[in-house]
């Protein structure tokens, strides 16, 4: 990471203007198109410049902003691209795994006991598989886009800003506002839910998915931040980066999230155990950061687990449902996105209602059938060993917040939110060009 932005990046215009287009259509992804794909007919439009500034935005605007970034793909693409990034078998299966996956959605969707919900679901789906190949093929043999990093970046200090104005009495005036509007009632129960809590969730779904827009964002953007400040002196480099951690981390333990913090531990200890230090020194670090992240979260939530752990309760409840679903429709499930069709006939009465699984692999089992899962289980399985073996050091902080995503997948329903789904995909598909042009130079040397 300490080195200097890589030439090759500015002397290709056209793969320059794409980073840019793409990193700009991220930027408002992020911080317009937080909320799950199911939902998307509970979003209204906004009608003045004051909600269009602040408020959600419907799909059907995502699928408009789309529309450039694919012309500019299209105009950067190069054979040249294809060839070559195409070379390792192991990129070529995983490429397979991934269509396979897409092309069952389409094959369970006929199946489906809910039309509206998979539609709009495999509608989602065929943007983040459009998103994977638009990083692998458009982006792929650029070794540093960096303004996909910079409005990334930008990115996570917005939602950084906007949870901070949260904390500090933005929730309590949005209730205030909220519970004297006369039809505050026909909001959805989820939103109600969301707002009589004081956890933040800034522009996202709720306050777990910032969690995940936190750990796939940070990594990235600092260690951006630390490449582009390379002609500083470290103490400099290092405030700077402090600067833009702590008020992150703020936001982390704001949004409450259990899974999120242990995540972020583990991030930590990775980045650690891959960094330049002794290991002396890095032995000290590692038991140190382990020790005040175990302490810090057993102070944080003892008296969450006291009470007996009610959302850990749940999401075992969800992850049976989804297993004995999955089991009365192993061939084709019941279609992508209709996990709450089956659950809302196999909870208990008093059971929380969910319309996801809270773990995206075995959303897909549940979904869309045993071909489904595996398939999806396998793609992810063989890029990340992949990426993990053939990376290059300089893009382990984006492997790292990638990571981040896939990890708290187990426990949330990120590929469900365009913003981080079509985002990780994207940063997915350029990290596997990637480290598959960095196999390719090592094996030809």
């Amino acid at each position: 990471m300490d080195k200097a932005v890589q030439p090759e990046g500015f002397k290709d215009q056209r793969a320059l203007l794409f980073a840019a287009v793409a990193g700009f259509f991220f930027f408002i992804a992020l911080l317009k198109f937080g909320n799950p794909v199911i939902l998307d007919s509970q979003v209204i439009p906004p009608e003045n410049f004051f909600e269009v500034l602040y408020g959600a935005w419907p799909m059907k605007w995502a699928y408009i902003c789309l529309v450039p970034v694919v012309i500019v793909a299209i105009i950067c693409l190069r054979s040249a691209n294809l060839r070559d990034a195409l070379a390792p078998l192991s990129v070529r299966w995983a490429l397979a795994l991934l269509l396979t996956w897409f092309v069952w959605q389409l094959i369970s969707a006929i199946h489906t006991v809910d039309s509206s919900l998979t539609t709009a679901t495999v509608r989602h789906f065929a943007v983040t598989v459009l998103m994977f190949f638009l990083g692998f093929f458009a982006l792929g043999r650029m070794r540093n886009p960096w303004p996909v990093w910079l409005f990334l970046s930008l990115a996570l200090l917005w939602i950084v800003r906007v949870g901070w104005e949260q904390h500090f009495g933005g929730l309590e005036q949005t209730r205030k506002f909220f519970y004297e509007t006369p039809n505050w009632h026909d909001a959805s129960p989820e939103f109600i839910k969301k707002l009589s809590s004081n956890r933040i969730y800034s522009t996202l779904f709720y306050p777990n998915t910032l969690a995940g827009g936190l750990l796939l964002l940070l990594p990235i953007t600092l260690g951006f931040t630390w490449q582009i400040s390379r002609k500083l002196r470290d103490r400099a480099r290092w405030t700077i980066v402090a600067l833009i951690a702590a008020p992150s981390l703020a936001c982390l333990y704001w949004s409450g999230s259990k899974a999120g913090w242990l995540i972020a531990l583990v991030l930590a200890l990775i980045a650690l155990a891959q960094s330049t230090l002794r290991k002396s020194i890095k032995a000290i670090v590692v038991l140190t950061v382990l020790v005040c992240g175990l302490v810090g979260f057993g102070l944080r939530y003892a008296q969450f687990f006291q009470r007996g752990s009610t959302s850990v309760v749940a999401r075992f409840d969800y992850w049976r449902a989804a297993l004995s679903i999955g089991n009365e429709h192993p061939v084709f499930g019941t279609g992508p996105g209709t996990f709450a069709i089956g659950y809302a006939n196999v909870k208990a009465p008093e059971s929380e209602m969910a319309r996801l699984v809270h773990n995206d692999f075995l959303e897909q089992f549940c979904d869309t059938g045993v071909i489904g899962f595996i398939a999806f289980v396998a793609f992810f399985a063989l890029v990340m060993v992949y990426l993990y073996r053939y990376s290059s050091q300089n893009n382990r902080f984006v492997l790292l917040g990638v990571t981040g995503v896939v990890l708290h997948e187990f426990v949330e329903f990120h590929l469900y939110i365009p913003a981080i789904g079509w985002t990780s995909f994207f940063l997915l598909g350029w990290l596997l060009a990637a480290s598959s042009a960095q196999k390719k130079e090592f094996t030809d040397h």
